[in-house]
């Protein structure tokens, strides 16, 4: 069986991109990355060497989207196993 390692990243939705990303990025000094392209906004931050913070603006409050992205020690084992 696979083992969780670590958390890769985490992604929040949030109804406000600006005011959010302005509170992880002055509050609580993370660093602001370059983020991949989507069609809806996004804002990454760097927590550490391995880790980031993913914001994602929406409209609807409830949304399927929002996720927590671990490493695996295995993740062929996963895969194979769904």
């Amino acid at each position: 069986m696979a083992k969780a390692i670590t958390i890769n990243h985490v992604t929040l939705i949030v109804d406000n991109l600006e005011k959010a990303a302005s509170f992880y990025e002055q509050e609580l000094g993370l660093e602001v990355i370059p983020a991949f392209l989507f069609d809806y906004p996004t804002a990454f931050f760097k927590i550490n060497d391995t880790q980031q913070l993913h914001l994602s603006e929406w409209d609807d409050q409830v949304s399927f989207r929002g996720h927590i992205c671990l490493v695996v020690d295995d993740f062929n084992s996963i895969f194979f196993r769904m």
